[in-house]
């Protein structure tokens, strides 16, 4: 007896018995998946929220001009460039804090631009952070980050005025080494998470969806 007639004669004794050994099989595989091959880590990244130029000098402005450390900008070609990034544990296992590579430093580097300003931490999704996230100055484009707890969906800002030629946008390169976690990206935040809730999102739809959805 192959498959095929073995799941027409099981539909012929019921429907629901056949719905029930067909959800038996999707429920199954979701446990194996669940329990063997999703991977339980953590994944940090820099999320850049915003990049923008702070004083856009393309052109002489007539007898305006900005001063840095008594050097004209518009003179040296310079600009001056805002950014603001999010440092998340987008896994779903925490970063403990033996899990950093005492080796190297675990922070950001940048490229092509150096810091007009101090950079500051400018919000955290908790009190922890907020009051143990410390940022030490390497050089003028560098940045070390402080050994934290950073559990799953938590997350510190971070703020940079950054100077540059006005030809060459600044880059923000991560630096350091986490146990578990094989790259720090950084990428640039596209747009609202979607929270909708999990269960709402399988029942969610409008009828005709649902009704695909259900012959599917």
């Amino acid at each position: 007896m192959n498959l095929l007639r073995l799941l027409g004669e099981i539909e012929k004794k019921s429907a629901w018995s056949f719905l029930g050994f067909l959800l038996a099989i999707i429920f199954g595989c979701t446990t194996v998946y669940l329990g063997f091959y999703r991977s339980v880590a953590p994944d940090v990244n820099y999320r850049i929220k915003s990049n923008t130029t702070v004083l856009d000098i393309r052109e002489e402005l007539g007898a305006l001009d900005v001063i840095y450390q008594g050097e004209s900008l518009s003179k040296n070609k310079k600009d001056l460039r805002l950014i603001t990034f999010d440092v998340v544990n987008d896994g779903n296992s925490p970063v403990l804090t033996n899990f950093y590579d005492p080796n190297e430093f675990w922070g950001f580097k940048l490229e092509n631009g150096i810091f007009a300003d101090e950079p500051s931490m400018v919000g955290a999704s908790n009190d922890y952070l907020e009051k143990n996230i410390t940022l030490t100055k390497l050089s003028d484009s560098s940045i070390c980050f402080s050994n934290v707890i950073l559990e799953p969906s938590q997350y510190f800002s971070i703020q940079l005025l950054i100077l540059h030629d006005k030809n060459v946008e600044p880059v923000v390169k991560a630096s350091g080494k986490i146990a578990s976690v094989r790259q720090i990206d950084v990428t640039t935040f596209q747009g609202p998470e979607d929270n909708t809730p999990f269960i709402q999102q399988v029942i969610g739809g409008t009828p005709a969806v649902m009704f695909f959805r259900f012959l599917f």
